[in-house]
């Protein structure tokens, strides 16, 4: 699996140049996750909420051209403190993008990692966003005490 960002003037991404990917990808026998901007509307509303309008016509497209993206992830390495987010509301994007996902891709039919069933990706932080101010003891370094932390 290759994992690739976007590419293009100003972080945009043309159909062309995302056929042009996909059809390389493709030749090579590879897939793909690909980071969908999590910030886009964040400050155009009070509530910080997401605007999945992009992300959407993207994976519509994808799907469309069958390109070979076997996950969507919703932000990169989102330092939360720093840019306001919240547990709560980057779990609200991450369930509007499953949800956004399972309408494109068809309900039941999400989460295998292949193109035809791609993973859900979200919510991705970075660690010291999710690393309450007591601190973690290496008894809970394992994923689900981490993720418990970052929930509670």
């Amino acid at each position: 699996m290759a994992r690739v960002g976007a590419a293009g003037k100003n972080g945009f991404v043309t159909q062309w140049q995302w056929s042009l990917m996909c059809d390389m990808v493709s030749e090579t026998g590879l897939t793909f996750v690909y980071g969908l901007n999590a910030r886009l509307g964040y400050n155009d509303s009070s509530v910080h909420a997401w605007d999945p309008s992009n992300a959407e016509k993207l994976i519509r497209f994808a799907r469309s051209i069958n390109c070979p993206v076997s996950g969507w992830e919703l932000g990169n390495e989102l330092n939360l403190k720093t840019k306001g987010f919240t547990p709560e509301l980057n779990a609200n994007h991450t369930l509007q993008l499953s949800k956004l996902v399972e309408n494109i891709y068809g309900a039941g039919s999400v989460g295998a990692g292949t193109p035809q069933s791609p993973w859900r990706i979200g919510p991705d932080a970075t660690h010291s966003a999710l690393v309450p101010s007591g601190g973690v003891s290496d008894s809970d370094s394992d994923s689900e005490s981490f993720m418990q932390l970052y929930y509670d």
